[in-house]
């Protein structure tokens, strides 16, 4: 029993930073052709600055009025 929860936390070990170097390949060294993709409508935005809008709030009555 302990040598195959040993195994199965070694392998899940293992699949973590495969999971992690494979994250970093790609954010890394295909950022350049990432942020290029025609498919990428994030560069879309940041290049016609598409407006937001105004932020809408409402103020909070309970810090101003506390419940006795």
């Amino acid at each position: 029993m302990n040598k195959t929860l040993r195994q199965l936390f070694t392998a899940v070990i293992v699949l973590f930073v495969i999971l992690g170097i494979s994250s970093s390949i790609i954010m890394v060294n295909r950022a350049n052709s990432l942020s290029h993709d025609a498919r990428n409508t994030r560069a879309l935005y940041q290049t016609y600055g598409a407006p937001r809008g105004r932020f809408l709030h409402q103020t909070a009555r309970s810090s101003r009025n506390p419940i006795r």
